[in-house]
């Protein structure tokens, strides 16, 4: 049995543990949100949807400071019937925060999706993914998340002076939950699986036919590989050695001495290639590692939400009697926190592009050589599609 001791000691544990989440939320999503404003480099339509996701974590964490970190006791009773019930329906209920983690999860998938368009289909992706899609996009997880949560404020009630959710019947609840369940979790989590399997297959294509081609072509000429043949009777395929024409239409090289030949079999080191013979590599390993930050991004998320996620579909199913103020509700609340904080660390150990960005704002140091590649990217827009796409 708890004492009141200890009910105030473990409430105030979890006011300064919210503190602390909104703090660290709130500086390391208003940081994101400032170095992708500052870095014209950095203003991409991936990154885009990266800000929007640190923006909706932003508001998210001002949200937790302001309501759990106050007195949570509204007195209903001071209070007007009209107001006292929007206050019920809509700021007790916490209707704006959850309905701020359909719009994170919404925004998360979107951001999943434009990476698979972008790598699976390039051409449509450059041909139709715009500034105006992609601004259209951002906004639509807002709007989605406040209108498929207001089902929240719907079922809660104010009735002396307590409010609290009224299901009213248990099979609406049960309904309820398992929609919830499977829009806010299955669904996400599902086509993250499916697109980033389907990215991961097509980037190894990639980088099989890069391979491939690479191995066929002449390192010099950039035509079709030759080999010198010393048995004239293989017909169309024999290349004469002394610079003319053959049969089948490719101008043979002349015979290389041995110590040439010895030095062009030498495959060449990423330093003595040039800047432009190196940028499909820069390109590749850029798109490489926005697609594995996005991908531990997704990953986190699961590991954060999938707690609280079951055990409030494990109450609307009747399996499981939650006490909402007992340790189980609030250690899966508290672990679904730290997704509003978690993601800027991710970013700045992770995402290369960020931590260029970063150093710039805060003059720690110059860029390396990947930065070839944003040459002009904020001016042309196709660049910038061609660059990430």
């Amino acid at each position: 049995m708890l004492t009141d001791d200890t009910r105030w000691s473990a409430a105030s544990f979890l006011r300064i543990m919210y503190l602390i989440f909104g703090l660290i939320g709130l500086i390391g999503n208003g940081l994101v949100l400032f170095v992708f404003l500052r870095v014209r480099s950095l203003r991409t339509i991936t990154n885009l949807f990266i800000g929007n996701q640190s923006l909706i974590d932003l508001v998210s964490s001002i949200l937790l400071l302001v309501s759990k970190f106050r007195n949570e006791n509204t007195n209903f009773e001071k209070l007007s019937r009209g107001y006292g019930v929007f206050v019920c329906l809509f700021w007790t209920s916490d209707y704006i925060y959850w309905a701020l983690l359909v719009s994170s999860t919404t925004n998360l998938v979107f951001l999943t999706l434009e990476r698979y368009i972008a790598v699976v289909m390039p051409i449509f992706y450059r041909m139709r993914v715009t500034w105006k899609t992609a601004t259209i996009s951002a906004i639509f997880p807002w709007v989605f998340g406040l209108i498929f949560e207001l089902f929240w404020p719907a079922v809660h009630r104010l009735s002396d002076g307590n409010c609290y959710p009224d299901w009213r019947s248990g099979w609406i609840q049960a309904i309820v939950g398992i929609i919830i369940f499977v829009v806010e979790h299955i669904v996400p989590i599902v086509v993250m699986i499916v697109v980033y399997t389907g990215i991961v297959r097509k980037l190894r294509a990639k980088v099989g036919v890069h391979v491939q081609l690479n191995s066929k072509l002449d390192p010099d000429t950039g035509q079709p590989n030759e080999t010198l043949q010393t048995n004239p009777s293989q017909g169309n395929l024999g290349l004469s050695t002394n610079g003319s024409q053959n049969q089948a239409g490719w101008k043979a090289k002349p015979a290389l001495q041995s110590g040439e030949q010895q030095q062009q079999s030498m495959p060449q080191k990423p330093e003595d290639l040039s800047t432009e013979d190196r940028k499909p590599d820069l390109r590749q390993r850029v798109r490489s590692n926005v697609i594995k930050t996005l991908f531990l991004v997704a990953f986190v998320y699961i590991i954060c939400w999938t707690p609280n996620q079951v055990i409030f579909l494990l109450y609307n199913l009747s399996l499981y009697d939650l006490d909402f103020n007992g340790a189980v509700y609030i250690s899966g609340v508290s672990l679904a926190f730290c997704n509003m904080w978690i993601n800027p660390f991710i970013y700045t150990f992770k995402y290369r592009k960020f931590q260029k960005g970063l150093r710039k704002v805060f003059c720690l140091g110059s860029s390396d050589t990947d930065d070839t590649l944003n040459t002009g990217t904020t001016l042309n827009t196709t660049q910038i599609h061609n660059k990430y796409a």
